[in-house]
């Protein structure tokens, strides 16, 4: 009989503590980190085998006036598909602070997701609609 295990994945958003974020595609560290675990604590285990820290102001790692660089997840952060702030990554356009996330997988592989580019539709309906705002 086969045993089926129920997983999560937590994103982890990191701060740029200092005025700069960590990168290393090496080891699958970038301005998002999602990785798939059974709960909280063993996303956050898994995190710091990563190379993720927490309490980094606490430490000296972190700069006290911007806060910690990483942040430990709790259950809340568990959803069922890689997504961040709720939104599936399949939905998640470029931005100057998001390019790309790393996805941690629960059989120790991991794969860098790189976001759409931006709708230039979007956009060209926003300028639209401001220049006929007024009109």
């Amino acid at each position: 009989m086969e045993r089926t295990i129920n997983t999560k994945f937590y994103t982890y958003d990191q701060n740029n503590s200092g005025g700069r974020f960590t990168i290393s595609e090496k080891e699958g560290i970038s301005e998002y980190v999602i990785i798939e675990a059974i709960n909280a604590e063993h996303s956050n285990t898994r995190a710091e085998e990563i190379g993720l820290y927490f309490d980094g102001c606490e430490t000296g790692n972190d700069c006290s006036c911007c806060g910690d660089r990483w942040h430990r997840a709790n259950e809340s952060y568990g959803s069922d598909v890689p997504s961040i702030y709720g939104e599936p990554l399949a939905d998640i356009e470029k931005s100057y602070f998001q390019e790309c996330c790393f996805v941690h997988y629960l059989d120790g592989k991991f794969e860098k997701i790189t976001f759409k580019e931006k709708s230039r539709l979007a956009d060209l309906k926003r300028i639209y609609n401001e220049i006929h705002k007024n009109t």
